[in-house]
């Protein structure tokens, strides 16, 4: 199953605080981030792009836990319920957390004129697997794509991504498909790596105002850069960015418009080295139209 990091910048317990004094339905002793779950690999890379945060987890294995830096660890307030670690306004006003500039950390650029030579693109659809899909429609009207996903039943049956504060539909100016590498880490393909700091170029699609392009991305000296097919520096609508992080082995049907996700190769004996940079022969081609999908579920 998929998951979210959610990052904060430097003045979040400002925000937080003025987003539960002005709904009368919350107060700061009940209120709470979460639910924090387990430390992933990913987080680490995740993590260098913004120098100097911390990490808040609920746990993670041995094997992931010796990987991450500048930790913390959320305890669940029920041993029998994993979604029950949660962070409150109190407990996040008692930590010694530096204030963050975010103009420190801007690597992208935007623009409200789109790129040149999209392709109508009015919605698409990620398939992670059976119990987790996803899809993006765009609205011209108010100029961003909604969000959609099932409800891990395995019908593919999708409903609409509510945000549970405000009421209103999740939706994003921009949304960029990352090809990343993925990497089983164990003997048992429990534990993946994925390639996302200090990589020189990899493929990406990204979809603004109802249309779709071929993009690149890299991350030099740990910094997200996006270019066009010629290697000029592609621009974002300004708003709000939703990044879905995909492997090497998933395909993309530009045609249907449907990523669907595939898991990397399973680990040999001895495992493969971590955090491989070369791209695997299995790899289909990014933007060539994949195997004619399956009705979901």
């Amino acid at each position: 199953m998929s998951r979210f990091l959610a990052v904060y910048y430097g003045d979040y317990m400002d925000h937080f605080s003025r987003l539960v004094a002005g709904d009368s339905d919350l107060d700061q002793d009940s209120t709470v981030i979460g639910p924090v779950r387990s430390g992933r690999l990913g987080y680490e890379q995740i993590k260098d792009f913004y120098p100097g945060a911390l990490l808040f987890i609920r746990s993670a294995s041995p094997e992931v836990a010796q990987e991450l830096t500048d930790m913390i660890i959320v305890y669940a307030d029920d041993t029998q319920d994993v979604n029950s670690a949660a962070l409150s306004l109190s407990e996040l006003r008692g930590l010694d957390v530096p204030d963050a500039v975010p103009s420190a950390y801007a690597g992208l650029v935007f623009n409200r004129r789109p790129p040149t030579r999209g392709k109508p693109a009015p919605s698409v659809s990620i398939i992670y697997n059976l119990f987790d899909q996803i899809e993006w429609t765009y609205d011209p009207a108010q100029g961003f794509y909604l969000r959609s996903q099932d409800k891990a039943d395995g019908t593919g049956a999708l409903q609409p991504s509510i945000d549970r504060l405000t009421g209103s539909r999740l939706s994003a100016e921009n949304v960029v498909v990352m090809f990343a590498q993925h990497t089983f880490e164990n003997r048992g393909a429990t534990i993946v790596g994925i390639e996302l700091a200090y990589v020189p170029k990899r493929y990406g699609i990204l979809f603004r105002d109802g249309k779709v392009y071929d993009i690149h991305w890299a991350s030099p000296r740990s910094k997200l850069t996006f270019t066009d097919d010629a290697g000029k520096v592609i621009a974002f609508k300004p708003g709000t960015t939703f990044f879905e992080v995909v492997s090497y082995e998933s395909t993309w049907d530009s045609n249907k418009r449907i990523v669907r996700f595939h898991n990397p190769p399973l680990p040999t004996i001895p495992p493969p080295p971590p955090f491989l940079t070369s791209v695997p022969s299995a790899t289909p081609t990014p933007g060539e139209a994949g195997p004619a999908e399956p009705t979901p579920g």
